[in-house]
C-alpha cells in the first residue's frame, strides 16, 4: 500500500545512477543528467547475469526481508518442534513407500505456505478505508474525494496474545499454534488540499471467520478512531466502536 517498508533496499531509491546490478545501463555506467542531442549515441548494453540478480533482489529480496523481520511469529511450539520433526521423519521414510514420499512433499510445501502466511506484510482494504472515511458524517467535511492525499501509513502485528479483549488466544491450544493473536495495530495520516485539514486515523484489526474454519477477513477492523486537526482545532471521532463489533463477532483462531 503506502508502506515503504515493503522495499528492503531503500538505499538506492533516490540515487540517479545505474549500478552494476541494474539490468540496463549506459556505456559509461551512469545515467545522463542532460539530454543527449547526438542521435548516434544511443548504445546501451544488457547483461543477462546482472539482469537475473537484479530481478531476484527486487522480487525475492522483499519476501526474505519480511520473513526475517517477523521470524518471531514462527517460534510457536508447532513451528519449532512438530513441523521440523515431521519433515525429517517423513524424509527418512520417503524411500520406503510412495505414501511417505507424498506425505513429505505435501508437508514440505505446506510448511513453506505457513512461513509465508505468518510473515507476510499485513494488508488493509484500502477501498473500504477510503469509502468509510469519505462517507463519515464528520470526516466528509474535512476530506474531499478529489483533494485528499495520504501522508503516512503503518500497520504491524501485535507483539503477543495478552490483549484482554481476546481470551480465545490465551488458551494452551491457541498458544501452541500462535505466538500472538494475529491482530494488528496501525495508523493512516491523511491531508486535504481543499480544506487544509490533517486527519490521523488509528485502527486495530482482528482475524475473522464466518464459519470458524478459515479466514473470512484476516484483517477485520474492529476499532477505528480519527483525530482531526482543522486549522488548529483538534477533534476526536470514533468511527468503528469495538464494543459494537465484538458483541457480534469474535476472532478466528488458526490451529495450523
Amino acid at each position: 500500500m503506502y508502506n515503504l517498508r515493503l522495499y528492503y533496499s531503500n538505499l538506492k531509491r533516490n540515487e540517479h545512477s545505474y549500478g552494476k546490478w541494474d539490468m540496463v545501463y549506459g556505456p559509461d555506467g551512469m545515467e545522463k543528467t542532460q539530454t543527449d542531442r547526438n542521435p548516434d549515441n544511443y548504445k546501451y548494453k544488457s547483461n543477462l547475469f546482472h539482469h537475473t540478480i537484479y530481478e531476484m533482489r527486487h522480487i525475492y529480496g522483499d519476501v526474505l526481508y519480511q520473513m526475517f523481520r517477523r521470524r518471531h511469529r514462527l517460534y510457536d511450539n508447532f513451528g519449532l518442534y512438530v513441523v521440523p520433526t515431521s519433515l525429517v521423519s517423513l524424509f527418512l521414510l520417503s524411500s520406503n513407500h510412495l505414501f511417505f514420499m507424498s506425505s513429505f512433499c505435501f508437508s514440505f510445501f505446506a510448511s513453506i505456505a505457513r512461513v509465508l502466511s505468518k510473515t507476510e506484510e499485513p494488508k488493509l482494504d484500502e477501498v473500504w478505508m477510503f469509502d468509510t472515511l469519505l462517507n463519515h458524517e464528520i470526516l466528509k467535511n474535512h476530506l474531499k474525494k478529489d483533494s485528499f492525499y495520504v501522508i503516512d501509513f503503518n500497520m504491524e502485528y501485535e507483539n503477543d496474545s495478552s490483549n484482554p479483549l481476546f481470551p480465545e488466544y490465551q488458551t494452551d491450544l491457541a498458544k501452541f499454534f500462535n505466538t500472538d493473536n494475529n491482530c494488528t495495530v496501525g495508523f493512516m495520516k491523511l491531508g486535504d488540499l481543499e480544506t487544509g485539514s490533517i486527519v490521523h486515523v488509528n485502527f486495530r484489526t482482528m482475524p475473522y471467520s464466518a464459519n470458524h474454519y478459515f479466514y473470512a477477513d484476516p484483517y477485520l477492523v474492529y476499532d477505528m478512531s480519527a483525530e482531526i486537526n482543522s486549522k488548529g482545532n483538534v477533534e476526536k471521532v470514533q468511527i468503528v466502536d469495538p464494543k459494537e463489533v465484538l458483541s457480534s463477532k469474535r476472532p478466528f483462531v488458526p490451529l495450523y
